[in-house]
């Protein structure tokens, strides 16, 4: 390393060469930096329910144009139509607590809940009732005290885990249960040890069981994005037919790229012939940095719900981040169409 370099960037960087948020970010050495012109350009989080993405309290979510198998979707660019709501399914209280140091106890896991709600979030994934008891008891805490948004319980594809997840939602005004399973050729053979048929019988077997307790049934293939493609469509409809009524496509080592990611949902929405019973869903990971844009372009492909956390915390390299989401759909309208 030059070492003369490594001198002007360190005074650089303790000069605070940041320009303003409303701003791309600007180095400029040996020059004060700019100020925001008005406070107002310091805005964080904006209510979902302002934008054009999420229904307003109280009305019924419309049919999306990816699934009532009438039209194309809105895509890229396109502003042909009326705009698509997409879902906000927010992990924060689930995948979220996976961060370092992000722990919470009861009363602050449903403050979170409101100010959740109060956002305007569709869907919050308050738990993993199976985890532990007090794990359970906060999702079911959340159950009986949120009303407003629909809440999640997450559970492994086995009848302990799903019947555990039912109990803790069951007081909920609108309820989910989201069972997941690993797909992927290295989770069958060294973390599953089952063969595709296997995987697949489980699979149906674990949404029927749990659309006994709940209407509201969310399946994941877990390491979606890298099983194969073949496979991947049979179990994605297998679970619709067995009862699910969304479907997950979680990129859970987050290893994809935002090409890639168009792909997968594109081919899912074109070899799938019962998908338009579902709504899809990505969740993303960030660890090469690409989480929101992976994102963005499985909601461009036709994806009609994301998951994501507040300031992106989630595990390891945490996930999409709920607030960078939302203002990419807002401020690029535009070019989204929603």
């Amino acid at each position: 390393t030059d070492p003369s370099a490594t001198s002007t960037a360190r005074r650089a960087g303790e000069e605070g060469l940041f320009a303003a948020l409303s701003e791309p970010l600007i180095f400029r050495p040996n020059k004060t930096p700019r100020k925001p012109e008005s406070p107002k350009t310091r805005v964080f989080l904006l209510p979902l329910r302002t934008h054009t993405i999420c229904p307003k309290p109280g009305t019924t979510m419309p049919t999306s144009t990816i699934t009532d198998g009438t039209s194309e979707p809105t895509v890229t660019g396109s502003n042909e139509s009326s705009p698509r709501h997409i879902r906000i399914f927010d992990t924060t209280l689930r995948d979220g607590e996976q961060s370092p140091g992000a722990s919470m106890n009861l009363a602050e896991k449903l403050e979170v809940a409101h100010a959740l709600v109060e956002l305007g979030v569709d869907i919050i994934e308050a738990g993993f009732p199976i985890a532990s008891p007090g794990d359970f008891e906060s999702v079911r805490q959340i159950a009986e005290n949120v009303k407003g948004s629909t809440i999640c319980g997450l559970a492994r594809c086995n009848e302990k885990d799903i019947l555990r997840a039912a109990d803790a939602v069951a007081p909920a005004e609108q309820a989910r249960i989201h069972v997941f399973l690993a797909t992927s050729a290295i989770h069958r053979e060294f973390k599953l040890r089952m063969t595709t048929d296997e995987i697949v019988r489980r699979a149906v077997e674990g949404v029927k069981l749990a659309a006994s307790r709940c209407d509201d049934i969310e399946f994941s293939p877990e390491d979606a994005c890298r099983t194969e493609h073949d496979f991947l469509c049979r179990v994605v409809e297998a679970a619709i037919d067995a009862g699910a009524t969304t479907i997950n496509v979680p990129d859970t080592v987050g290893y994809v790229t935002p090409e890639e990611s168009f792909k997968i949902f594109d081919m899912l929405r074109n070899r799938v012939p019962n998908i338009d019973k579902a709504v899809l869903s990505t969740h993303c990971h960030n660890d090469l940095g690409m989480a929101v844009a992976n994102s963005m372009a499985a909601v461009a492909a036709g994806a009609g719900q994301i998951e994501c956390t507040i300031n992106g915390i989630g595990e390891r390299a945490g996930n999409a981040a709920l607030e960078e989401v939302v203002m990419a759909m807002k401020t690029r309208k535009d070019f989204y169409g929603y």
